[in-house]
């Protein structure tokens, strides 16, 4: 070989031995991080904080109410009229045509399950009322709730009338 070549490969070597070098400096950092990271892990522990573990407690309970938490519907909560009971009031302001101030049954929701857990939203008057197969409401029993109609008969004189959603 000549002198060229040498010295190239003397600088190849050297080269490789510096780099190795480096190599092994950074990975022995990085060995000594992992070991204070370890040590720190190690000696960290959890709950030590009374603050954490009492706000922790606190939302583990309420959670624990909300699931049981039961929904329970008396009244149609979206029902607008609400606001206004009086029929006096509407009757002066000129209202007529509002169908609460009838005091007819009306049919506003069914909720159809599996088996017997229909149910139906009836309104009269103002008032909404949630009821089931067999409830009575102003005098009338409901004997068959069915997907957008609810039949109800008469207590007093026997008479059947099926109710219907109000078409629009």
């Amino acid at each position: 070989m000549t002198q060229k070549s040498n010295t190239l490969w003397g600088l190849l070597v050297v080269l490789a031995f510096v780099l190795l070098g480096w190599v092994g400096f950074r990975t022995l950092n990085m060995n000594r991080q992992v070991k204070v990271f370890l040590r720190a892990r190690a000696e960290a522990t959890l709950e030590t904080d009374e603050e954490l573990v009492n706000t922790v407690t606190r939302l583990e309970t309420e959670l624990k109410n909300r699931k049981s938490f039961v929904f329970r519907l008396g009244s149609d909560p979206l029902k607008l009229t609400r606001v206004i009971k009086s029929k006096a009031f509407l009757t002066r302001m000129g209202v007529t045509d509002i169908e609460e101030l009838s005091g007819e049954l009306r049919l506003s929701a069914t909720v159809i399950g599996p088996g017997p857990s229909a149910a139906a939203v009836i309104k009269t008057g103002f008032k909404s009322h949630v009821v089931k197969v067999g409830d009575v409401i102003d005098g009338n029993e409901v004997i068959a709730i069915e997907k957008k109609k609810v039949t109800i008969r008469n207590r007093t004189n026997g008479k059947k009338r099926v109710l219907r959603p109000p078409k629009g």
